[in-house]
C-alpha cells in the first residue's frame, strides 16, 4: 500500500509529513543561546561540578565524624551496609557519588538521620522535623554556589 501525500498538508508533493526542513532563524544570536525551559534556562553541567564536589566532601566528612562518634571502623560500617571498606573510604574522602539508598544505609549504620549527613554543622541525630531545615539548607547552599559564578 502506497503512502498518500498531500501538497497542502505536508509540504510539496512527495514529502512526508513532519520532514520538511525548518525555516532559517531570523536571529542568529538566539540560535546560539540554550533553549529556555519554562522559567529557567538550561545551564551546562560544568557549573554544578564545584558544588557537587563540595557536597560530596561535606557528606563524606559527616559520615566519618558520625562513624567516629559511634566508635565504628570503616570495616564495621561496610559490613552493616553490605559493601567493602575501601568503598566507605572513597565516600569519606568525597571521591564517590552515592545513591539515596546508600545515604539511607550509611545513616542507619552510624545511627543518625540521613539529612544530618548533608548539613554543614556536625552530623548529630536530628528529628524528622529537621527535614524542612535540610531542604532549606541544600537550597541555600546551591543558590549561594550558583550566585558566585
Amino acid at each position: 500500500m502506497a503512502k498518500r501525500t498531500s501538497a497542502g498538508a505536508g509540504g510539496p508533493e512527495g514529502t512526508r509529513r513532519g520532514s520538511a526542513t525548518p525555516a532559517p532563524s531570523a536571529d542568529k544570536a538566539s540560535a546560539s543561546r540554550p533553549p529556555k525551559l519554562g522559567r529557567f534556562e538550561r545551564v551546562s553541567s560544568s557549573r554544578f561540578e564545584v558544588a557537587e564536589q563540595e557536597l560530596r566532601t561535606l557528606f563524606g566528612r559527616n559520615v566519618r565524624e558520625a562513624r567516629h562518634r559511634v566508635a565504628l571502623t570503616r570495616a564495621d560500617v561496610a559490613n552493616i551496609v553490605d559493601t567493602d571498606s575501601a568503598y566507605i573510604g572513597t565516600i569519606e574522602r568525597g571521591d564517590q557519588n552515592v545513591t539515596l539508598s546508600m545515604v539511607l544505609r550509611l545513616a542507619y549504620a552510624v545511627h543518625t538521620d540521613p539529612g544530618a549527613l548533608l548539613l554543614e554543622e556536625a552530623a548529630e541525630n536530628y528529628s524528622l522535623e529537621t527535614l524542612v531545615r535540610i531542604v532549606g539548607a541544600l537550597h541555600s547552599y546551591l543558590k549561594a554556589t550558583m550566585d558566585q559564578r
